[in-house]
């Protein structure tokens, strides 16, 4: 998905996706829970499944995102086996809700290009480059945190 807002974007509410976000123009603010958080152009916004969050575009300008909907079974059988010792029920994690790394902004601008532009003839070479900075933002979470992200606010 692909969108711009001006003002209010949109109330509280999940997914029950991970949604893996890319800012492309303005600020877009959003509370995950009770933390309040800026995404700015370059900037990763990482949702877990079950994680509560808002939008607003705080500035006169608005902004524009784009954003990814991965679903968590075919992660888990995507990434899964990367982390060595895992226990046996656990859900993939982000370690934080937000990301600076110009790699992994980079692989999801381009996977999205693929996604939505069609040319699959170059699909394998994003899924690889997508993988390796997406790993460094994961952990894995044993399964009984339950959904969402836990809020130590």
């Amino acid at each position: 998905m692909r969108a711009h807002f001006e003002g209010h974007a949109y109330d509280p509410h999940w997914h029950d996706t991970y949604a893996i976000g890319l800012t492309e123009q303005g600020v877009q603010r959003f509370h995950l829970g009770r933390t309040r958080h800026e995404s700015t152009p370059g900037k990763v916004i990482l949702l877990e499944p079950g994680d509560v969050h808002d939008g607003h575009g705080p500035t006169p300008e608005g902004f524009t995102y784009r954003l990814l909907y991965i679903d968590p079974q075919w992660l888990h059988l995507r990434l899964g086996g990367l982390f060595e010792q895992r226990p046996d029920h656990y859900r993939m994690a982000f370690q934080d809700a937000m990301s600076s790394d110009a790699r992994l902004a980079l692989a999801i601008g381009t996977a999205f290009d693929v996604m939505h532009h069609g040319d699959f003839r170059i699909t394998r070479r994003p899924a690889s480059g997508v993988r390796r900075p997406l790993v460094a933002v994961w952990r894995s979470r044993q399964m009984s945190d339950g959904p969402g992200r836990s809020d130590p606010g």
